[in-house]
């Protein structure tokens, strides 16, 4: 017998769908159990907005025991009652039967899935609630400190930019400062290096003249040895003058004696004072 058979189109619903022809083949029922994978790979990952509104009926509920008894209770999945209430055994060969098993065994499978990922999905739900709990709770009892370390994070932070300010004036002033000393440096040591050269050249200068004068310095060396040789000579000669010449030093003795008397005779008439007549006489005698 030639089999038919008519597509359709499988959706969740409430009511179950009548499919129109012949009895469907294994062929078809590895079609509902491949399509029943989509939906629960795609309900195994929840959306945000899945989430918010579970979070929100979790939220109503505050976590009762009910509600996670609740979430584990639902009605049956739309492929099973359709594996039941269409695909009968009655109707199919063994190797038919044979996938149905199969097909029953691995939905029986994918609903205790599900179902355990709703509890997580509970339990998940109320510890988010009751983290959020204590997160509100936590907030409120540390806001005065949150806000005294905000506070004080502020102050450091203007500290730091003050701080930050004045190290880079700071360090503007320095660079300046450098800048200026760099400068009078180069312009000192071009000015003594200047007269390093002027000094060089006077040194230079002055050994030549010392050169020149060489000649004239053993002349004066000469003339201080006779000069001294001299002097020894006078001394020796003052010394022996005594000895050699008594007469005539005591001659010259009497001679300066009568001398100095006739000055002093001069100065007499000169003054007009106590003039004798005998002083007269020499005087005239003097004219």
């Amino acid at each position: 017998m030639k089999l038919v058979f008519q597509p359709c189109t499988l959706a969740y619903s409430s009511k179950p769908r009548v499919y129109p022809g012949p009895a469907l083949t294994s062929s078809v029922a590895t079609a509902l159990w491949v399509h029943n994978l989509t939906p629960f790979s795609s309900g195994g990952s929840i959306s945000l907005k899945q989430q918010a509104s579970s979070h929100s009926d979790f939220q109503d509920s505050q976590g009762s025991p009910a509600y996670l008894m609740d979430a584990l209770s639902g009605p049956p999945h739309p492929h099973m009652r359709i594996l039941k209430n269409y695909l009968r055994p009655e109707l199919m060969t063994r190797l038919e039967k044979r996938v149905r098993r199969r097909t029953l065994v691995a939905m029986k499978q994918l609903n205790q899935e599900m179902e355990a990922v709703r509890f997580r999905r509970a339990v998940l739900l109320k510890d988010t609630r009751e983290l959020q709990d204590e997160r509100a709770f936590e907030e409120a009892e540390n806001k005065p400190l949150l806000e005294y370390l905000k506070e004080r994070n502020e102050r450091a932070q203007e500290k730091y930019d003050f701080l930050w300010k004045d190290y880079i004036q700071q360090s503007q002033d320095i660079k300046d400062r450098r800048r200026k000393l760099v400068s009078t440096f180069t312009s000192q040591t071009a000015n003594l290096q200047k007269q390093l050269a002027q000094g060089r050249k006077m040194k230079a200068g002055l050994r030549k003249k010392l050169k020149d004068l060489d000649p004239i310095a053993q002349i004066k060396e000469t003339q201080d040895r006779e000069i001294e040789a001299l002097e020894l000579e006078k001394a020796r000669i003052i010394a022996d003058l005594p000895f050699v010449d008594q007469k005539a030093h005591f001659q010259f003795l009497k001679e300066r004696a009568a001398l100095e008397k006739q000055v002093e005779e001069l100065n007499l008439l000169e003054s007009g004072e106590d003039i004798t007549r005998e002083l007269k006489k020499k005087a005239k005698a003097l004219e």
